[in-house]
């Protein structure tokens, strides 16, 4: 669970390339992974992915990545 609160944590810093490192992360641990996709609801990390996905300042890249999950 450490890892998954490290990635969380990552999602919430100023930096978009860092998001967008932690959202691919988050993209390789949860596909076809249900275990890991419980963890990531379990460590709070919903709220974080949903904000980076409404933010404007996310760029159109990282947007399609993260809508894969």
């Amino acid at each position: 669970m450490i890892g998954i609160n490290i990635l969380v944590d990552m999602l919430m810093l100023k930096s978009e390339t860092i998001q967008f490192i932690a959202g691919m992360a988050m993209i390789a641990l949860t596909t076809e992974n249900i275990e890991n996709q419980n963890k990531i609801v379990a460590g709070g990390g919903v709220q974080p992915l949903v904000r980076l996905l409404r933010s404007a300042k996310t760029s159109e890249k990282a947007l399609q990545l993260l809508r894969k999950m």
